[in-house]
């Protein structure tokens, strides 16, 4: 008799029973994942504060990996949307994935690189889903953020939103390093100034 097929759903943001939108819709999937024994083996990966997994049926579970570079823990990078992990792999999610045969990404964060180069290495099908409006949400916080980065004045709240409008097709990936982004740092001032960091910031924060 066949095994069931190993599934692992990797979703960028933190679960917690009071946990809403994105990481709800996923928790329906596992609850009809979990009538289908035969079929699929299925694994959720979502962040959380400690390791611990948590089963919801014989065939399905919550792997909770705490994040390695949090925006909780950066100011700059605090907003609506919740927590997410922005370090470029995880290090701790690497040893779990040689056990699933299909895997499925729905961001563009942490856990999205980490399995996205153990794919390409070990040829191993990917799938991806989008069930946000990044465009919109890239809008929405990157103005925000870039304004905070920028010293909150009325030449960074212009950059902020030009730079937003300009990056509506990417999402943050990464953060850019503080000596390549010094005078955002130091709170620059002026209007050349914050268009040139603006522009290195750009290419460290936004992917296409």
């Amino acid at each position: 008799m066949p095994q069931p097929l190993s599934v692992a759903v990797f979703i960028g943001l933190e679960w917690h029973p009071d946990a809403g939108g994105h990481v709800k819709c996923w928790e329906r999937f596992a609850e009809a994942a979990s009538h289908y024994l035969d079929r699929v083996d299925l694994t959720l990966y979502f962040l959380g504060a400690k390791q611990q997994t948590l089963a919801v049926g014989a065939n399905v579970r919550y792997q909770l990996l705490p994040p390695q570079c949090s925006t909780h823990s950066l100011e700059i990078m605090r907003q609506g949307a919740g927590m997410t992990d922005v370090a470029p792999f995880h290090w701790g999610l690497r040893r779990y994935l040689p056990q699933h045969q299909v895997f499925h990404i729905t961001d563009t964060f942490s856990f999205a690189q980490t399995v996205r180069r153990f794919c390409r290495q070990q040829r191993r099908p990917l799938l991806s889903s989008i069930h946000t409006d990044l465009p919109l949400l890239t809008r929405t916080y990157s103005r925000e953020i870039i304004w905070r980065m920028s010293g909150r004045s009325w030449g960074a709240a212009i950059l902020a939103v030009a730079m937003a409008e300009a990056t509506t097709s990417g999402s943050v990936v990464w953060l850019p390093s503080r000596t390549k982004t010094s005078g955002l740092y130091a709170g620059q001032r002026s209007r050349a100034g914050l268009a040139a960091a603006g522009c290195r910031l750009a290419a460290h924060v936004f992917a296409p």
